[in-house]
């Protein structure tokens, strides 16, 4: 297991809330998945945002993501979301998570 993938698996023990950084992917092509929480969404196609943009909030198939972008040498994503408990916004994580990945 990657280290990213132990931090993703730390994070969702504590908060409850799946989480995934994606990477690559060619204009129109979704990414592929870096490291994931079982839960995560899979990458979705279409415009993300880069690390300059705002973070976006998408409604996934399983629930509220929020996606950023984060600054890597290649194009890459942190996906926070969906969470468990009831009222917990991906939004609220964004701040302590993009940092670490």
């Amino acid at each position: 297991m990657s280290d990213i993938a132990d931090v993703l698996a730390a994070f969702r023990a504590v908060t409850g809330c799946e989480a995934a950084v994606w990477r690559g992917g060619s204009p129109g092509a979704a990414p592929s998945v870096d490291a994931a929480t079982a839960g995560a969404p899979t990458p979705r196609t279409g415009r993300l945002p880069t690390p300059n943009d705002p973070a976006v909030d998408w409604t996934s198939p399983v629930g509220p993501v929020i996606i950023a972008g984060v600054p890597a040498t290649s194009p890459a994503w942190l996906a926070i979301g969906p969470c468990a408990a009831a009222g917990t916004r991906p939004r609220d994580h964004l701040q302590l998570m993009l940092p670490v990945v």
